[in-house]
């Protein structure tokens, strides 16, 4: 278009037809300073008056106070085009000047590459998580017994033993993919951590006996190797490897540890086109007994850690992971091209206020409101350098991930990044459909209601919060939905969206008829308070400025800032043929509006 608009310039200014933006009377809405037509006894007024307008002394260096006068006329129509520019949409910016719109291209194609490796991210992470959860289920259906929890000496002895000795004929009973560490035919040694409270030294009888605030002391063994020969398990004591066997102090008992390892195989179907994983698996079951309430309860913990699969060095750089290195790669350099075309749009915008504040101060004697000013701040551009960000930052650990050997594999950073970054793509997408006049009715009303929606809703969280701590306070030891500030507040936002609501009632404890009565008179007027009020006048909030816009449109339309009133005055549309010339003369002011290159190059 450079082009263009140079074999362009070269002509004189045409005459304006009907379809063009002239220079109109000055409007008294804009509180412009001319009147009467005397244009050149104003500007020369205002040229005088340095004092009142400082901006005007960087016109004063470049041209002469009757070159102004005379370009005026013309220098208006610009800006007024170049503003009119400014705000078209992708389709408008094309018919004016027939320019591809490779940004609307671009993220159009973001969208789509974004969503693709969301989908094969998703799954990949899907398998892993499946396949990890596979794996614990069956370490807790063949270590632990269905009953997992423990109130005798003897139950807890027998489930140690238990653990030590289905470990010692895992390799002959598993039918999966999980052996021994390091290729061994028999169980390796299984470790149990022993905490103990330290023994108060005065203890008497009737007193704690030992010191909950002491150091603890801590003893590691090593459980006996159980074989065939020797099926029994013992219920007095813990067998260990040198033939000993030990009791437990369950007076100041702590916690017990015990860990041991094993060696998985991942194989994702279909073979040939997923290439398997291989890790080191720790599991620690542990035994809590630092409240001292009369159970245990064994907890099994995982941790994998990815090693190379033995003979499987081809497959880890080749098929699918070539694929999606390149795939990733490449969605991160558009990722980085859409985020600097965003920041120059940014910048160039910034430079396009100021230079019409400096004319709008100069020609009308006016300074641009704040929310005047945001017109010129794309806020759909920052919702997509974010996106950008995160989508790069997401790739990037999605990289370092799946060509990772060694070590714990972690995927919550990575999908966090791309999947908030899809969400961010998504909702800019929202951008392109308003501008159709059919589709934009849910972006206004956003727009237009956020404000009243924020006051209610700090309103409406006050009520909330008090409520929160209220049945927290009065319900938590009666009631298992109360039990905490967070389980509370879960339970109070689903009873809001009328879900559970007979099980909240029904699950109430019947022990105390004073805190029954008060469960129920706080449950009813919780319910009839938010449901009733609070949510309907929130849909009524939303639902005035529906209505609101809905009148605008099929009116006169809203009122007219500043911009717009100065828009208003150009009568052509973007077919116009206008857009594609440049009103260049020996007295532009180039001050005021530099190259035109820098505003009608910027396609979308």
């Amino acid at each position: 278009m450079s082009g263009g608009l140079s074999s362009l310039g070269q002509r004189a200014p045409r005459n304006s037809s009907g379809d063009d933006c002239i220079l109109l009377e000055p409007d008294e809405s804009l509180d412009s300073p001319i009147e009467n037509g005397n244009l050149r006894h104003c500007l020369y007024r205002q040229r005088s008056s340095i004092s009142q307008v400082p901006s005007l002394s960087r016109l004063q260096s470049s041209i002469s106070v009757n070159s102004l006068n005379a370009d005026m006329p013309h220098l208006e129509e610009r800006m007024r085009r170049r503003l009119q520019y400014f705000f078209m949409n992708p389709c408008q910016k094309y018919q004016a000047k027939r320019r591809k719109p490779y940004k609307l291209g671009l993220q159009l194609l973001k969208i789509a590459l974004v969503t693709i490796q969301l989908c094969l991210f998703g799954q990949s992470n899907l398998n892993m998580v499946h396949f990890k959860q596979k794996s614990d289920f069956i370490m807790k259906a063949t270590f632990l017994r269905s009953n997992a929890t423990y109130y005798t000496k003897s139950a807890v002895y027998h489930q140690i033993n238990h653990i030590s000795q289905e470990y010692a004929n895992w390799g002959n009973n598993t039918v999966g993919m999980l052996m021994y560490p390091n290729g061994r035919k028999s169980a390796p040694d299984i470790n149990m951590t022993v905490q103990y409270y330290p023994t108060a030294k005065d203890a008497k009888q009737g007193i704690i006996p030992f010191d909950p605030e002491g150091e603890t002391k801590t003893n590691t063994y090593v459980l006996k190797q159980w074989s065939n020969n020797n099926p029994n398990v013992s219920i007095d004591c813990v067998e260990l490897k040198n033939g000993t066997c030990i009791k437990f102090d369950f007076v100041t008992l702590m916690s017990i540890d015990i860990q041991f390892k094993f060696y998985l195989i991942q194989v994702v179907v279909p073979v040939g086109f997923n290439s398997p994983s291989c890790f080191n698996t720790v599991i620690n079951i542990v035994f809590d007994n630092s409240a001292h309430n009369g159970e245990l309860s064994p907890v099994l913990k995982s941790q994998y850690k990815m090693k190379d699969c033995d003979g499987d060095d081809d497959a880890d750089i080749t098929g699918m992971k070539i694929f999606l290195n390149f795939f990733d790669s490449f969605i991160i350099g558009i990722c980085t091209l859409s985020m600097v075309l965003c920041i120059r749009s940014l910048l160039k915008a910034q430079i396009l206020r100021k230079k019409f504040e400096l004319f709008f101060r100069a020609q009308y004697n006016k300074n641009l409101k704040f929310s005047e000013k945001m017109e010129f701040f794309n806020m759909w551009y920052l919702l997509i350098i974010i996106s950008d960000v995160l989508t790069i930052l997401g790739s990037l650990s999605k990289l370092v991930l799946q060509n990772q050997y060694e070590g714990i594999v972690d995927y919550n950073i990575c999908s966090i990044f791309l999947g908030v970054g899809c969400l961010c793509v998504w909702i800019g997408v929202l951008r392109y459909a308003g501008f159709f006049h059919q589709y934009n009715i849910l972006v206004l009303t956003l727009k237009k209601s956020l404000p009243n929606v924020c006051r209610f809703m700090v309103c409406a969280s006050l009520l909330y919060l008090g409520f929160m701590f209220c049945g927290w306070a009065m319900l938590g030891p009666h009631h298992h939905k109360f039990r905490s500030l967070v389980v509370t507040s879960e339970a109070l936002y689903s009873l809001i969206n009328g879900d559970d609501m007979y099980m909240t009632y029904e699950e109430m404890s019947r022990d105390n008829l004073v805190m029954v009565v008060i469960s129920q008179i706080y449950l009813y007027v919780f319910i009839s308070l938010f449901i009733y009020v609070v949510l309907s006048l929130f849909i009524a909030v939303i639902m005035d400025t529906y209505e609101t816009i809905k009148e605008i449109q099929e009116g006169d339309g809203p009122q007219l800032n500043e911009i717009e009133k100065f828009l208003s005055m150009c009568s052509a549309d973007a077919s116009v043929d206008n857009y594609r010339f440049e009103l260049n003369s020996p007295t532009h002011c180039h001050c005021c509006f530099g190259n035109d290159e820098d505003f009608y190059s910027d396609g979308e």
